[in-house]
C-alpha cells in the first residue's frame, strides 16, 4: 500500500502503525500471560525489524515514483523562510508538550481512578489479562490502555505512562497536515495546522491522562481518513 508514496505519506503510515504494534504486542503477550518487560522489549524488536525489512524494500521498490512526486512538490513549495519559521513554530509547542509530560508526569481524572489505572496495575500484578471485579466495569483490553500497559510495564509504576498521549498527540497532529496537504495547501499552511492541533488546551489535557481514549480514536480516524482519500 506504500508503493509509489511520497516520504510524508510512509512518515504517517509509521506514526500510525507504532501504537498499532504496541497493541499488537501487549495483546499476544496478555493472553499468553508473559506480560513481562524483557520478553515485551524483545517481541517488539523483532516486529521492528520485519517492518524496517518490509519499508526499506518498498522504499527501494517505489524509489523512482516517489522521487517523481517530490520533484513535483519541490515546484511549488513555498519561500524558504516562511517554511523556516512554521517548522520552528512548530518545535517551540513540541517542545513544550514534550516539556508538560514529562515535568509534570501522569494525571488522573475520574475514569483513570475508576477503571484505566487499577486494570493495567492489575494485568501488570498477574502478568496476563484479568478481570478487575472491584471495578465498576470488567472487561478485556481495549481502548488506548494498551499503549499506556507498555509505558507502565517497564518500570511497574505510572509516572510515564503519559508517554503514551504524546504518540497519540503527534499521529493527531500527523494526520491534520496531511488531510491539509491533500486539500491541496501548502507546506508552511499544514504546518500551521498542525501547530493548532497541538496546541490546543483541551488535546493538551488529554494528552497528560493515564489513557487518552478519546484522543487516540480520533488520531487514529483522522490518519484512516488520510489513507481513504489520498488512496
Amino acid at each position: 500500500c506504500l508503493l509509489g508514496r511520497t516520504t510524508s505519506h510512509i512518515t504517517l503510515a509509521a506514526a500510525a502503525g507504532y501504537p498499532l504494534v504496541i497493541i499488537i504486542t501487549m495483546l499476544l503477550l496478555g493472553v499468553a500471560g508473559f506480560l513481562q518487560p524483557l520478553v515485551a522489549i524483545l517481541l517488539l524488536a523483532c516486529e521492528s525489524l520485519v517492518a524496517v525489512a518490509l519499508l526499506a524494500a518498498t522504499r527501494t521498490d517505489s524509489q523512482t515514483l516517489v522521487e517523481a512526486k517530490q520533484n513535483e512538490a519541490l515546484s511549488r513549495r513555498p519561500e524558504t523562510k516562511t517554511l523556516a519559521l512554521a517548522a520552528i513554530i512548530f518545535s517551540v509547542f513540541a517542545a513544550i508538550a514534550v516539556a508538560r509530560v514529562c515535568w509534570s508526569g501522569t494525571q488522573f481524572f475520574p475514569d483513570d481512578l475508576g477503571y484505566h489505572g487499577p486494570v493495567v496495575a492489575r494485568w501488570i500484578r498477574d502478568a496476563h489479562f484479568s478481570y478487575a471485579t472491584h471495578n465498576i466495569t470488567a472487561y478485556y483490553p481495549f481502548n488506548a490502555e494498551l499503549v499506556s500497559l507498555w509505558y507502565a510495564l517497564p518500570f511497574h509504576h505510572d509516572a510515564w505512562v503519559a508517554l503514551a498521549g504524546l504518540v497519540w498527540l503527534f499521529l493527531s497532529a500527523s494526520a491534520a497536515a496531511g488531510l491539509s496537504r491533500q486539500m491541496g495547501n501548502g507546506a508552511v499552511a499544514c504546518m500551521f495546522v498542525a501547530v493548532l492541533t497541538i496546541a490546543s488546551p483541551n488535546i493538551l489535557w488529554m494528552v497528560r491522562t493515564y489513557s487518552p481514549t478519546d484522543l487516540a480514536a480520533a488520531s487514529l480516524i483522522l490518519a484512516a481518513i488520510y489513507f481513504s482519500v489520498a488512496a
